[in-house]
């Protein structure tokens, strides 16, 4: 047994080290050309964060995320209540998601999910699930657009920015590289100048938050590359 497991760590080494599984997902034509299904594996194929690698990211860029060990759930916090009676119990919010700690301490009750966990695909807790699926739908990006935990996060990563740098464009481009690890390219910038422009006096503070939550609401920071 010890053998074996041993032969399964070396491959599982020598998989991930390998040239091939670190590659990312940056498009060639050449390469496409000659392999447009990637069969050949010249590129990594773009993936969805799981539901709770998708929070935890937004609480990492706010600087909110508590990384500390959760004492207890919402779950446990009802005593000897029934978990049905989540919806009629005071403090507990709507969406289930009262804390800034990891995802890994949401509850997870049968038939009642937290809303970021529900929406994004995490596995039915009633069914015996081998895989998680990706789906694309539009409840998704209502979630994003008008959540309260997802706009506090995105005021929060304004008010992190803001601390930052006097500049709003130093500020902005700092966000880029904490949301997606690169700068705004040049069309991005001159879109982000034409937004602020347009804002009426005393409305900078705001402008910014939506501006993080543009970013946070974007596909490139859901995805994987």
């Amino acid at each position: 047994m010890l053998l074996c497991w041993n032969a399964v760590k070396s491959l599982v080494r020598r998989i991930v080290l390998s040239r091939t599984y670190r590659q990312s997902s940056y498009w060639r034509e050449e390469a496409f050309l000659r392999d447009p299904d990637n069969r050949l594996l010249w590129r990594a194929n773009k993936r969805r964060l799981e539901a709770d690698c998708i929070r935890d990211a937004m609480l990492a860029v706010s600087g909110r995320l508590d990384l500390t060990p959760r004492k207890g759930s919402l779950v446990a916090g009802l005593g000897d209540k029934s978990d049905s009676l989540f919806g009629f119990t005071q403090g507990v919010p709507s969406d289930l998601d009262g804390s800034h700690h990891r995802s890994v301490y949401l509850p997870v009750v049968r038939d009642r999910l937290p809303d970021v966990l529900d929406l994004f695909d995490f596995a039915e807790p009633g069914l015996v699930t081998g895989d998680w699926d990706t789906t694309n739908v539009p409840m998704q990006a209502l979630y994003l657009m008008n959540n309260p935990f997802v706009r506090e996060q995105a005021g929060a990563f304004a008010k992190r920015l803001g601390d930052f740098s006097p500049d709003v464009e130093d500020r902005l481009r700092q966000g880029f590289y904490m949301a997606f690890g690169r700068g705004p390219d040049d069309s991005e910038r001159a879109r982000i100048r034409e937004f602020l422009s347009r804002l009426p006096d005393g409305s900078a503070e705001d402008a910014e938050a939506l501006l993080c939550q543009v970013l946070l609401s974007s596909a490139e920071f859901r995805n994987l590359d």
